[in-house]
């Protein structure tokens, strides 16, 4: 699951483009305007961003410029009406990594937004092993042994964060600002639930799988050593 900042004016075409971003495991913000995207990029950390060119308040191109300036890495493609050459060596000498016109066909925007956050990821893995767990992000499916085993897409999301850094800490508030939207109410007793939850699944009745240390927070470890549990 990627967390991904979305850019667009056009209440209709935002719906769509959010809906196949879901669909296709990813969460996502919203902004309709320039000053909207600024303030998310200054109060989050994205994956990737998908970004309109012509904003009712300033140019895509132009925030996509300044973000690069002050030091912005995250993936940038633009969304634009505007199809002349001249425009697409605008962009991207802008920072955008693609550039794609209206009108597009979906699948083609999904399998761009794929294809670039393969790149920072290229050292990682599809599927994930560890111990006896086996967690494949392409089919949902997670196995334990020969076992598989059936998760909610939250606890999968969860499970695959904290399969991918092991032994990693995560506090409360660094999993729910990256699995849940921006602007949810969620809070860390929703987080709780869930991990409640994954523990069940994952026959993780002491809590020596999913681990819980005061202060550090949540990791993953398929070995039997219990820290403290909660």
């Amino acid at each position: 699951m990627a967390k991904l900042l979305l850019v667009e004016d056009d209440g209709s075409l935002r719906f769509i483009i959010q809906r196949c971003l879901e669909i296709d495991r990813h969460l996502v913000d919203l902004a309709e305007t320039a000053e909207e995207a600024q303030n998310a990029l200054n109060a989050n950390e994205y994956d990737l961003i998908v970004m309109d060119w012509n904003l009712p308040d300033g140019s895509g191109s132009e925030l996509c410029r300044r973000f690069r300036g002050l030091g912005g890495v995250t993936p940038v493609i633009m969304l634009t009406a505007r199809g002349t050459k001249a425009d697409m060596v605008e962009a991207l000498d802008g920072g955008a990594d693609d550039y794609v016109t209206k009108p597009f066909d979906a699948q083609e925007l999904l399998a761009r937004i794929r294809a670039l956050l393969r790149r920072p990821k290229a050292v990682i893995p599809e599927k994930l092993s560890s111990g006896d767990f086996e967690l494949d992000p392409n089919t949902l499916e997670l196995r334990i042994g020969v076992d598989k085993v059936q998760l909610a897409p939250k606890e999968f999301a969860l499970f695959e964060l904290l399969m991918r850094f092991p032994n990693k800490a995560f506090t409360a508030e660094a999993i729910l600002h990256r699995l849940w939207p921006s602007d949810t109410t969620s809070a860390a007793d929703t987080l709780r639930t869930h991990i409640k939850n994954l523990r069940k699944k994952l026959g993780d009745s002491d809590g020596s799988i999913i681990r819980y240390t005061r202060s550090r927070g949540y990791s993953f470890s398929p070995k039997n050593h219990l820290e403290e549990s909660i």
